[in-house]
């Protein structure tokens, strides 16, 4: 018998016999963090005890209430941990596609790729004031022209100062999930002017 259970007997004869006919209703998860609070204890107490028909109104009202409760955070707990899951599944995901993007090779010789660019960074002058002025090739300059300011300044701090997402969203005072789609685009956006201009 835990001690939410102890501290209900003792105040009527009415409610110990309650308790001791009604086992299997003490065990009850729901019950049992109902009676933890003392003011929910006091509203027993009295149902049971003084069993007026305000009195027994009174546990009613407070027990639907906080069964109501119970169930909302019930449920906002499983749709947070199923969107997590599938926030994580679309990650791996995305995480699985952009080494293709980063392979791709960038000139008809196939001698470089994004990925290649990314690793020579440390090469150049990393004094430079724009991200497109560490690659020497003019289809990364025509694909940075296309970019917009924010998704710009997002892959300045990822791939030029060596930032994370994290330190990238407290600086903007926005999501880490909203830093990574602002990259996802921002990469997508250069791979497609990449090719374009190899078209062109």
């Amino acid at each position: 018998m835990n001690t939410e259970i102890q501290r209900l007997i003792g105040h009527c004869q009415r409610l110990d016999t309650f308790i001791e006919s009604q086992p299997s209703l003490w065990e009850q998860p729901i019950i049992q963090r109902f009676i933890k609070d003392e003011q929910h204890r006091k509203l027993i107490v009295s149902a049971i005890c003084q069993p007026t028909p305000q009195n027994i109104n009174q546990l009613n009202q407070a027990f639907y209430l906080f069964y109501g409760e119970m169930k909302l955070t019930s449920y906002m707990m499983k749709t947070l941990h199923w969107r997590a899951i599938r926030f994580d599944q679309q990650l791996k995901q995305n995480r699985a596609r952009y080494p293709l993007i980063m392979d791709k090779p960038l000139t008809s010789d196939k001698s470089i790729t994004f990925a290649d660019s990314l690793i020579h960074v440390s090469t150049f002058n990393l004094e430079e004031k724009n991200l497109a002025d560490l690659f020497p090739e003019k289809s990364f300059s025509f694909a940075f022209r296309h970019l917009t300011a924010h998704q710009e300044f997002v892959l300045t701090k990822r791939y030029k100062e060596g930032w994370t997402d994290t330190d990238i969203a407290k600086s903007l005072s926005i999501s880490q999930q909203a830093v990574f789609k602002t990259r996802q685009k921002a990469l997508d956006k250069i791979k497609t002017y990449t090719q374009r201009w190899r078209c062109d």
